[in-house]
């Protein structure tokens, strides 16, 4: 008797689960039904529900299955999601912002100084536009506006598109134009923007394609589009597999590398200009409470804390200079493709 209720609430609940998730019987890029299971990982917010990482056989694309229905992805985006999250006076007053946009906006001499500094920086502000003119620019999941305040101070005219109303209002509060839902909703007209930018953006769309099918449309010939992606082909993935802290499912329903990426790309139209690598350092914490749950390090204070942050902030140190070489596909953490109508 107990077997038999316990039997009928694995189905019900199975069956709850499946009608707010729908499978994907087909790669969302390629449309090719042939896939291999990478590996199955629980949701991100501790409810247990299993989700599947596959690959596709004809584009080499890593996607998540099933996924959430536009009802329920909400739960899973609450207010104190981190992006939305972020006192931007704040941030405009911190040395570290300050000193970007003095480089960015240098004039006079001692300019292979500031390229240097430039190109240095822009592994921190991957989605920078590749050719440095004013115009018209697109973050696509702009969050509270970082990117657009910083880009704004060279000259450009700046819109935002974000799903969250509380980052949207605060978007608009710092003077950019801003539309709160998707990209597909947003109606702009054809032929519009100068640069669309996707700063860890593009994995949480659910029809990639026909987002940069949008984008492609309403760019201006010779337009630039700039995606900015966790790498999944990255040593750190490899190293870390399930508890990858790039691996938030259903948050991020796709999982790019090189392949899959520069595919989309072309796919929709667009000519691959560019292609880097960066190491961002926003993974050193994340990193170390992994490492501290696999080995169970609980017990540390703030000084040995302090100072397994600091052997981690030496290793990528160390690595910084291979993201510049023939290994930066598999050192750099985030792949930046620039892209050109």
């Amino acid at each position: 008797m107990i077997r038999i209720l316990a039997k009928k609430l694995i189905e019900r609940s199975h069956n709850c689960f499946m009608n707010n998730y729908l499978p994907l019987e087909i790669c969302p890029l390629c449309e090719n039904s042939q896939r291999t299971l990478v590996f199955s990982v629980n949701d991100c917010i501790g409810t247990n529900q299993e989700f599947d990482l596959v690959r596709c056989l004809g584009c080499s694309h890593v996607y998540v299955t099933p996924v959430p229905i536009k009802g329920t992805l909400g739960r899973y985006y609450p207010e104190e999601y981190y992006s939305y999250n972020i006192n931007v006076e704040k941030i405009n007053r911190r040395l570290r912002y300050r000193v970007k946009k003095w480089i960015f906006n240098w004039q006079g001499k001692w300019q292979w100084l500031r390229k240097l500094l430039r190109s240095f920086l822009e592994n921190q502000v991957a989605v920078m536009p590749m050719f440095y003119r004013r115009g018209k620019i697109l973050d696509v999941g702009c969050g509270t506006g970082r990117f657009l305040s910083l880009i704004e101070d060279l000259g450009w005219e700046t819109y935002g598109i974000e799903i969250s109303k509380q980052a949207t209002e605060i978007v608009r509060k710092n003077g950019h134009q801003v539309f709160c839902g998707n990209l597909l909703d947003a109606n702009y007209p054809s032929k519009f923007f100068d640069v669309i930018t996707y700063d860890n953006t593009l994995e949480h769309i659910l029809r990639p394609v026909k987002c940069l099918e949008e984008t492609y449309r309403i760019l201006k010939p010779q337009g630039e589009v700039v995606v900015c992606v966790p790498n999944f082909d990255c040593w750190e993935r490899t190293i870390f597999q399930k508890d990858w802290h790039h691996l938030p499912v259903p948050l991020h329903l796709h999982h790019f590398g090189y392949e899959s990426l520069s595919y989309l790309l072309s796919k929709t139209g667009f000519k691959i200009l560019k292609v880097k690598y960066a190491l961002r350092m926003g993974a050193i914490r994340p990193n170390l409470r992994v490492i501290r749950r696999k080995f169970g390090i609980f017990n540390l204070n703030s000084l040995q804390i302090h100072i397994f942050s600091m052997l981690l902030l030496s290793g990528y140190i160390l690595l910084l200079p291979l993201s510049y070489t023939r290994l930066a596909r598999k050192m750099g953490i985030y792949l930046i493709i620039h892209g050109r109508k």
